[in-house]
């Protein structure tokens, strides 16, 4: 009987290395899922910044001058017109600023801090 005893305390002992390694293995898969998911959004927000730089100055310099020419012949004076012109860019910024903000979260590794969590909890559990 007690032979039978240390063969399962033995294959229980075994079974907890093998699914401590192997729940090590997945953290890892986890976290590298999560790292091509982040490399993939900070491709897009520095694609995205660099858009972003582009369409600002192409909309100072192309938008500037057609909207200021057209609003003075309208008969507004320039102050108003300039003033029409950096309310269209402010909402741009703010456009962007929001989709960068939507593809930072992929950045922090939401599931593998989750699990890492859980498995501290289970570690100190026992």
């Amino acid at each position: 009987m007690e032979e039978k005893n240390k063969v399962s305390i033995l294959k229980l002992a075994m079974d907890i290395f093998q699914n401590f390694f192997k729940l090590l293995g997945d953290l890892r898969k986890l976290a590298n899922l999560e790292a091509q998911l982040a490399r993939k959004s900070l491709v897009k927000i520095i694609i995205l910044s660099f858009f972003l730089a582009t369409i600002f100055t192409a909309t100072w310099l192309c938008i500037l001058g057609l909207i200021v020419a057209t609003l003075m012949a309208y008969g507004f004076n320039l102050i108003t017109a300039i003033s029409i012109v950096t309310l269209i860019n402010i909402f741009i910024i703010a456009v962007s600023v929001i989709c960068i903000l939507k593809l930072k979260n992929d950045l922090s590794f939401h599931a593998t801090r989750r699990q890492l969590k859980h498995t501290q909890t289970l570690i100190k559990g026992h």
